[in-house]
């Protein structure tokens, strides 16, 4: 995950299943991603669309934002960035949280995968 930028990529769907969370992305990928290209003409990132899947045995907590997603030129739907993915101190055993205009997710002892088109 070091290798993608999540603050700068776009979430363009959520799909919630009975143990996992996958979030539609049109992810950014960073100098370090051995998939990394120079941006396009008028692009500021080199963008890829992949899945991410948040996984857990334990239950997870997803509480939607309720904001209307925005939608590009294309009439693509933008639910905004994954601002922050990180361990909430002082927990055990260990809850990830995930948040952004889409909402928040809570996931405790989580597996995420990134897995490119």
């Amino acid at each position: 995950m070091a290798e993608v930028y999540l603050e700068d990529s776009w979430v363009l769907g959520i799909r919630i299943h009975q143990n996992s969370v996958i979030f539609r992305l049109e992810a950014v990928l960073t100098a370090g991603h051995q998939l990394y290209r120079p941006p396009s003409c008028g692009n500021q990132h080199c963008y890829r669309r992949a899945s991410m899947t948040v996984r857990s045995d334990r239950p997870l907590s997803l509480r939607r934002s309720g904001q209307p997603p925005a939608v590009d030129a294309s009439g693509e739907v933008d639910l905004g960035n994954i601002d922050t993915l990180v361990r909430v101190a002082g927990t055990a055993p260990d809850v990830w949280q995930l948040n952004g205009d889409w909402g928040e997710l809570l996931a405790i002892d989580p597996a995420i995968l990134l897995e490119l088109d």
